[in-house]
């Protein structure tokens, strides 16, 4: 049979509906037919756990659940098959008495190798390591301030945010450890017995991050509707990285930034020439142990740093930690100008939190409350805390034509020109990072992590 004729006769199908006993044949918008195989039990699974205590009123809240590992096959029908993996769940919560709900993300350690002995040689010397998640591993946790609304949350993405007078949490022990299909088979069984539905919890298992390859359109819906009709964004925290240059760096690299008002510079903006020349001398330092590269790199989410150096680790890496940086949080989608006539957003603004106290938090969500409602919570002057979702978050629109203006700010100081070919920045959904101000402080990457 000619490829025609096959194409003919699965678009004859399709058009008729009619469906063979055991193969389901779907046309989707581009009419390209395929076959969706049925998914296996997961092969892999793994613990996650967390004992915390919420400091107003001293509860103790016990976060420990099991992590499914596994594979999908699609089987197209004039092409190869194929695989994708997920894990689940991605995000957990578990309530507050208080009425709050902790939600952790989980961390991306699905490759079976990291659980697997292996033979490293650290000075030359032959060793076997079984156990490649360091002792003080710590998880990513949030505080979502309403239990009836999982849209928004406030991330803990270093160890000095528990440091902070703003935490509202504190850890007091945590790990992850390979699990099994039995253990993963009892914790969903006694989840489920033991689940009270309070405010927006999904369920008793958790939940997959919209748009993520775990996810799907119909449990993105199921998710709006538990937040009443309410966007499910916080598997990405917003804040930005930030960096200190040595003095001796801080002597070769100053002199070369252009001479003007302007408090940050973004190293894209500059001459190539210079470009280049602060790239050289960046490549030669190392920040906390670990070279500059890794701490812009976008990479699998195995924990959250501690200003010791420990709590993250690279995944199937052994001895590798990630070096640390600071975070201050980014307050996204803040409408800067609205027209008074349509109601529609002129230009967005972010503002970058450089307060000491923020330091170590990030902003869970596309939408948020305002800075000063933040600070008030935070302060404790109030205890409710709610963000406006009546104008949408969101900037990913096409063409250009279409496209928002945004700004990146520290208070009122300009910290990101908008660009002017009409095509970004985009800060929460794509990043940008390597910018300079006059004291040395280097932002390494921006907005999401």
């Amino acid at each position: 049979m000619t490829i025609s004729r096959m194409w003919r006769g699965a678009v004859r199908k399709c058009a008729l509906g009619l469906v063979a006993s055991l193969l389901i044949v779907a046309c989707d918008r581009a009419g390209s037919p395929y076959v969706e195989s049925a998914k296996d039990l997961p092969k892999g699974f793994f613990r996650v756990h967390a004992d915390i205590r919420v400091k107003e009123t001293g509860e103790l809240v016990k976060l420990d659940y099991v992590v499914s590992c596994g594979g999908k096959v699609t089987n197209w029908t004039y092409t190869t098959p194929s695989v994708t993996f997920g894990m689940a769940p991605q995000i957990m919560l578990v309530p507050t008495q208080s009425g709050e709900l902790i939600g952790a993300r989980t961390p991306e350690v699905c490759d079976a190798s990291m659980w697997e002995p292996k033979r490293i040689t650290p000075k030359g010397k032959p060793e076997i390591v079984t156990e490649r998640v360091p002792d003080d591993f710590l998880p990513l946790l949030m505080w979502y301030p309403n239990a009836d609304d999982i849209g928004f949350a406030i991330g803990y993405l270093s160890d000095k945010a528990y440091d902070s007078p703003y935490a509202k949490i504190e850890v007091l022990e945590s790990g992850i450890a390979r699990s099994s299909l039995e253990e993963w088979r009892a914790w969903r069984k006694k989840a489920a017995a033991e689940f009270e539905q309070v405010g927006a919890l999904p369920g008793p298992w958790g939940h997959q991050i919209p748009g993520t390859i775990s996810s799907s359109v119909k449990l993105h819906k199921r998710l709006r509707a538990i937040n009443h009709g309410r966007p499910v964004d916080t598997g990405k925290c917003n804040a930005a990285t930030v960096l200190y240059l040595p003095d001796d760096a801080k002597s070769e690299i100053l002199p070369l930034l252009p001479q003007s008002s302007a408090p940050w510079v973004p190293l894209e903006q500059l001459e190539d020439e210079r470009r280049e020349q602060i790239r050289a001398i960046l490549r030669t330092l190392s920040f906390n142990g670990t070279h500059y590269y890794t701490h812009g790199q976008i990479v699998s989410e195995t924990g959250v740093r501690r200003s010791t150096g420990g709590g993250a680790f690279l995944s199937g890496e052994s001895g590798k930690k990630q070096g640390y940086h600071d975070y201050f949080p980014v307050v996204p989608f803040q409408p800067s100008e609205i027209d008074p006539a349509s109601g529609e957003i002129v230009s967005w603004y972010h503002q970058i939190l450089f307060n000491e106290r923020w330091s170590g938090f990030g902003i869970c969500g596309r939408t948020s409350p305002g800075v000063a409602a933040l600070t008030e919570y935070s302060d404790g002057r109030t205890k409710v805390l709610y963000p406006d979702y009546t104008v949408p978050r969101t900037n990913g629109v096409f063409p250009a034509k279409d496209w928002v203006p945004e700004v990146l700010v520290d208070e009122n100081n300009v910290i990101f020109a908008p660009r002017v070919d009409g095509a970004g920045p985009w800060f929460i959904v794509s990043g940008i990072g390597r910018v300079f101000d006059r004291d040395g402080r280097f932002i390494s990457y921006c907005c999401s992590r």
